[in-house]
């Protein structure tokens, strides 16, 4: 092994008979593997290592390995490190390359274009196959989707890299980022005309007992046993799911809630009796609001009693 860097030249000779083998100039002080003779993608990258400027081989190390952070890339780049790191910055400033997690990791910006066009390809086929979805679950997203590299390398984004790239999609107007979900945007969640009045039945009776409504079994009768309408009706907030199966119209949870937050305050810690005795429902209704509001952090409970915790004391 010998101490060299990018852009010394080099002879090859043999000792004894003494002869000139050949001689050239070192590309890539770094290699990471041996490569074939022929290997076309070798080729195409130490010909920019040779010819190009810093900021083409630096973006040329990052298409051929995607998400690495700046001190990664200035390795793979083979340049010194001070010539590198001018490039990354002038890259990151006109476009040819993006930052993720605030720059925490690298990306080209092919790289990037076409991770999102992999999404939406994803993103469509989720739409085709569950119409009634307001979107795709983000970390199934998450899981399906990778970024490539012209090198074969096929990463996953992680968490917070990910949140970044759906963020900035949505910036771009390419994707909708939403909470919990990513969509296309030209997806919207239609009705049925059958479905639309099967909704409609269901909505009623909740509204005709807004703090004792049907339970799930009868909300799925009221939809005609269709499950997946169920659950859009939930991921659209007309409904909210509370713990035991139990569901509330969005408007009577909040209801119930100041109503609940209120007696609170009046009497410093409450029972499941009082909030059963407040709202004129069973105790199963009483239960699953208050371990919502529990899991909400909006109540703490304390032995039989509950008290309020955060902002709302």
């Amino acid at each position: 092994p010998i101490l060299v860097a990018a852009g010394d030249r080099f002879i090859l000779r043999h000792p004894s008979p003494s002869i000139t083998l050949g001689g050239g100039e070192v590309l890539d002080p770094h290699p990471r593997r041996r490569y074939r003779r022929n290997d076309a993608t070798a080729v195409v990258r130490l010909e920019t290592l040779a010819q190009g400027s810093p900021d083409e081989v630096v973006l040329q190390s990052l298409e051929r390995e995607p998400l690495l952070s700046e001190q990664e890339l200035i390795a793979a780049s083979g340049l010194d490190r001070g010539i590198a790191a001018v490039a990354i910055r002038q890259l990151l400033e006109n476009g040819p390359m993006r930052g993720l997690d605030d720059r925490r990791l690298l990306i080209s910006e092919s790289a990037y274009q076409q991770t999102v066009a992999d999404m939406q390809l994803l993103l469509g086929q989720f739409h085709l196959r569950f119409p009634l979805r307001q979107g795709m679950p983000r970390s199934e997203v998450r899981s399906r989707l990778r970024v490539g590299g012209a090198g074969g390398v096929r990463k996953e984004l992680p968490q917070r890299a990910f949140n970044d790239l759906t963020l900035q999609a949505n910036q771009d107007g390419m994707v909708a980022n939403e909470e919990n979900t990513v969509r296309l945007l030209s997806h919207t969640v239609r009705y049925s005309p059958a479905q639309q009045q099967a909704v409609d039945r269901a909505i009623q009776s909740y509204a005709d007992a807004p703090f004792s409504p049907p339970n799930e079994i009868d909300t799925l009768s009221l939809l005609n046993g269709d499950e997946n309408l169920l659950e859009s009706l939930v991921e659209r907030e007309i409904i909210v799911r509370l713990p035991g199966s139990v569901y509330f119209r969005q408007e009577d949870f909040e209801v119930a809630t100041q109503k609940t937050i209120a007696l609170a305050q009046s009497k410093g810690a409450i029972t499941l009796a009082d909030v059963r005795d407040l709202l004129d429902t069973s105790r199963k209704y009483a239960q699953a609001l208050l371990e919502e509001l529990d899991a909400r952090r909006v109540t703490r409970r304390v032995g039989d009693e509950r008290t309020l915790t955060g902002v709302e004391q």
